[in-house]
């Protein structure tokens, strides 16, 4: 197959109401979305952009797996069997693979690749960094089927998750165990307090791994340690914190001066801290270097876990979900887990990073082609090599699940992701 420009349907809905649910009687137009342009039915408007989210509270979505039981082994009732049927059966061809559009990903654009190659290819990999949008309940979706995908062709396999900070470890052990169930996960981890994420998102990422035997990594740096260094810099940390969080201290510091690191800092790091200090969600008159610290030692983190958990367990596929910003143009967690895991003994790593239902907006445009970018130009000011590329991720994986912009309480049809 050639270079190509996905074609898929999306919902469409204002950005700035992403939390609010359709009114009675409204429904989201349909829309068209092309990389590189999204036009609406009718028209276009700036102010919005398409969407693959659900407003679904936790109580709406726990009442769907009543039944499931501690193993996860049941289903709910047949009303809503079909949302959850396909991830326990996976057989035939489903929503999930008649709506999945993957693209392999270089320098000069996207190549479409199957959904038996992308799975078969990622089935091979040490590690699989799966990039979601943090608050799209589409996107976990997708994730915990690629887990189960990814299960049963590989055998052994972990889920890392940047949501759960490490000292609650036990909690996700004692959860995949049987011990406590969903409601009670959400209070040992102080998801309330600790992440922004929707634990609803979630919900379908932890029955997977419990239902089949799955361990979960709690892969976050404590919330403490990274408030600490966003305000008053690395040099505010213990030598027990820097210990604990950063385990290739000396690689921690050289990558620093990567030569493709300034690129990336402009094309990943300042946007978002823009984006979230315009917010106000760093609270008043943020420091950018303080929040560049804390930025990369929360990759670090991320990144150490995971080698840690492959140098005690060599034949076990990881897959980590994390927000896709972590996963962009190479230098946060991908590269980190290179190093960290080389440098605990743990060689030759093979390593895939997969975007979810990424967007234009998001990837930038590349002026050459006017469709989504896929790699980041560094001049290196080096006259044997001028200039080399950071590439954005290794695969694009799209997906759209039939109605699942449904308003809550009115039944779904048809199966999901699931």
């Amino acid at each position: 197959m050639g270079f190509v420009s996905p074609t898929f349907t999306y919902g469409w809905r204002r950005s700035g109401d992403r939390a609010t649910a359709p009114a009675a009687g409204r429904r989201w137009e349909t829309v068209r979305l092309s990389l590189g342009s999204a036009q609406e039915v009718g028209g276009t408007d700036d102010n919005e952009e398409p969407f693959l989210e659900s407003t679904w509270n936790r109580r709406d979505f726990l009442s769907m797996g009543a039944g499931l039981g501690a193993a996860g082994l049941g289903l709910p009732d047949q009303a809503d069997a079909r949302f959850l049927g396909d991830i326990f059966k996976g057989e035939g061809k489903d929503v999930f693979q008649r709506t999945s559009f993957i693209y392999d990903v270089d320098q000069f654009g996207l190549k479409e690749v199957s959904f038996g190659d992308a799975l078969s290819r990622l089935a091979k990999k040490n590690v699989v960094l799966l990039g979601d949008h943090k608050n799209s309940l589409a996107d976990h979706l997708l994730s915990a089927r690629l887990i189960k995908e990814l299960k049963l062709r590989r055998g052994k396999v972990a889920v890392a998750l940047q949501e759960v900070q490490g000292r609650f470890q036990p909690a996700l052990e004692s959860y995949i165990q049987g011990r406590i169930g969903e409601d009670k996960l959400y209070k040992v981890t102080q998801w309330k307090n600790r992440s922004t994420v929707p634990f609803d998102n979630f919900l379908g990422i932890f029955w997977i791994c419990r239902r089949y035997n799955i361990p979960m990594i709690a892969a976050n740096a404590e919330t403490e340690v990274l408030d600490k260094v966003r305000s008053s810099g690395l040099q505010a940390l213990s030598q027990l914190e820097r210990r604990r969080t950063v385990v290739d201290p000396e690689g921690f510091a050289k990558s620093l001066n990567d030569i493709r690191f300034p690129s990336y800092e402009k094309a990943v790091i300042a946007p978002t801290f823009n984006i979230l200090s315009g917010k106000g969600l760093l609270g008043k008159q943020p420091d950018p270097k303080n929040y560049f610290s804390s930025r990369i030692l929360c990759d670090e983190a991320i990144a150490t876990n995971i080698a840690l958990f492959m140098q005690q367990h060599p034949d076990t596929l990881v897959i980590a979900v994390m927000n896709n910003d972590r996963i962009k143009y190479e230098l946060g967690v991908p590269d980190r887990v290179l190093r960290v895991a080389n440098s605990v003994g743990v060689n030759n790593v093979e390593l895939g990073s997969v975007l979810l239902n990424l967007t234009t907006s998001e990837a930038g445009v590349d002026p050459r082609t006017n469709s989504l970018r896929t790699s980041y130009e560094v001049i290196t000011g080096d006259p044997e090599m001028p200039s080399t590329f950071l590439r954005l991720c290794d695969m694009i994986w799209y997906a759209n699940p039939a109605n699942l912009n449904a308003e809550p309480g009115r039944k779904r049809s048809g199966s999901l992701l699931f």
